[in-house]
């Protein structure tokens, strides 16, 4: 069972600590992935634990797997771009947009 992925401020940590919640702690889940993305596993291992971040697309195709409802594929999407920010005016407009879908969330739950 996923966790919430609104609990989570970054996707990195969120996914990582999902998969260890997958039968065998997530053993073999990042081949999954890389299949998902069409990417080699290497890649997937230097964005999970590393520096590299998902595309947009990559991070759509990864809600989708998760089957996470709209305002979780929002979310999510927007924790990518937060990651991808250049700059800190960016990833201030960002963090305000998360803000505002975790507000969101909590409303409906």
């Amino acid at each position: 069972m996923l966790m919430n992925v609104f609990e989570f401020d970054n996707y990195k940590s969120f996914v990582r600590q999902n998969l260890k919640t997958f039968p065998r702690r997530g053993h073999g889940q990042y081949l999954k992935i890389a299949k998902l993305l069409n990417i080699h596993t290497t890649m997937v291992t230097h964005i999970f634990k590393g520096d590299s971040n998902l595309s947009i697309e990559q991070a759509l195709a990864l809600a989708g797997h998760f089957a996470f409802s709209e305002l979780e594929t929002e979310y999510f999407v927007t924790l990518v771009q937060h990651a991808r920010a250049a700059n800190q005016k960016s990833r201030q407009y960002f963090e305000k947009q998360l803000g505002i879908l975790k507000s969101r969330a909590l409303n409906l739950g």
